[in-house]
């Protein structure tokens, strides 16, 4: 007996040492959720491809997710815009979510997951009871009823939910492990590592159209105008005061107003930064103006100096014409004026007394010195006729010339 109780008791603490000392269990990771589980168990419905035509409140939308009239068209109410402050959702939101994707790859498509890391979720949002359609939206909906269209699909969208894509990766989520493994595939990993500057739709809530017009029949008539006030009632006198109630406070929820006053320093930040952006781009535009403005004025002056040129060559090869016309006429000239000598005279000047030069949009006079000897030699008369020419000379008729192409002075 004496030596069977030290063993015993032996035993007993060597049990008792193994058990302190077994190796704490680590805590159970958190799961990454399911955005559109998480989205539709708080009342959402998520957006296909996070499509921007869900993220405006007010829209008509039919069952094939068209969009029929926009907002601005149908409602007056204004949209209310701000920081969504369901805290559940902004935090799975924040810290990450993932979403069940198709990838198309080499053989034919690969199923996996995508991991999504929002940043400054907004919601916009027109309440139902200020859902009243105008007269003119109203009419759209009843005229479509009316073509016997399938309305019974159609909605209109009461909220919407965007949000900032911070992160973006494609992979395999082990769902018992709470781990998300990273796709290995390069194509993939690039073609997912995707973020945003402005927020994306994500969810949006709506509203069956039919409700509309019921909105639009029973909506209350406009108020009358108010009656003017009444004099006010003389005062009352009442005695001291000796008692005083509680004060109630009521507010609207558990609002984390530091994580509110982060993101939307973080938003400013990034807004001042796209201003920065396309001030920075202004000014590029403007000095690129003014370069593209500076070489047009300088070619425009090149293009007048060669113009002017082209003018002065074409100006002496026609008088070195007329000059040689004139030469050929010459002993007629110096011959008493008779009846054979005056037609011979006179369609000289018929060819050169108005003769002008013209290349492109410039246009000068040529002033031809045989006229004036030929007017005198006819006694002072002038023979009627102009030639108005261009760059190159070409024969069109027996002693006269017109201005024609390079390419009519190769072939002559």
């Amino acid at each position: 007996m004496l030596r069977t109780l030290p063993l015993a008791l032996l035993l007993t603490l060597l049990t008792t040492s193994l058990v302190h000392a077994k190796p704490k269990l680590p805590d159970m990771v958190s799961p990454l959720p399911d955005i559109e589980e998480m989205l539709t168990q708080a009342g959402w419905t998520m957006t296909p491809e996070m499509s921007a035509k869900f993220s405006r409140p007010g829209d008509i939308l039919d069952a094939k997710n068209t969009t029929l009239v926009d907002g601005a068209d149908c409602f007056t109410a204004e949209v209310k815009e701000g920081a969504f402050a369901k805290m559940e959702v902004t935090r799975s939101m924040s810290a990450g979510v993932r979403m069940r994707i198709q990838v198309v790859g080499l053989q034919g498509g690969v199923a996996l997951e995508k991991k999504i890391i929002f940043d400054t979720p907004i919601y916009r949002q027109i309440s139902r009871f200020k859902l009243v359609p105008s007269a003119r939206c109203v009419g759209f909906l009843r005229a479509a009823e009316q073509r016997r269209e399938d309305t019974s699909g159609w909605y209109v969208i009461t909220e919407s939910l965007s949000a900032v894509i911070q992160q973006q990766q494609c992979g395999e989520y082990n769902a018992k492990a709470g781990t998300f493994l990273v796709s290995a595939d390069a194509s993939v990993t690039q073609a997912c590592a995707q973020t945003s500057l402005e927020p994306v739709a994500v969810a949006y809530k709506t509203m069956p159209a039919a409700v509309l017009l019921q909105q639009a029949a029973t909506a209350p008539a406009p108020a009358a105008p108010a009656a003017a006030p009444a004099a006010p009632a003389a005062p009352i006198a009442i005695g001291p005061i000796t008692e005083t109630g509680q004060a109630e406070v009521e507010v609207g929820g558990d609002v984390d107003f530091a994580e509110l006053a982060r993101r939307a320093a973080q938003a400013k930040a990034v807004r001042e930064s796209k201003e920065t952006a396309l001030a920075a781009e202004a000014a590029r535009l403007a000095a690129e103006r003014a370069r593209l403005a500076e070489q047009e004025r300088i070619a425009a002056a090149a293009l007048e100096v060669a113009q002017r040129q082209r003018i002065a060559a074409a100006k002496q090869d026609l008088l070195a014409k007329a000059a040689a016309d004139l030469q050929q006429i010459q002993p007629l000239l110096d011959m008493e004026l008779s009846d054979e000598t005056r037609p011979v005279l006179q369609s000289y000047l018929k060819k050169w007394s108005t003769t002008k030069i013209r290349v492109d949009g410039l246009e000068e006079s040529v002033v031809i010195p045989g006229v004036a000897i030929v007017q005198q030699a006819l006694g002072g008369a002038a023979s009627g006729g102009s030639n108005s020419i261009g760059m190159k000379f070409v024969p069109i008729a027996a002693g006269s010339f017109q201005m024609g192409s390079p390419s009519s002075e190769k072939g002559r």
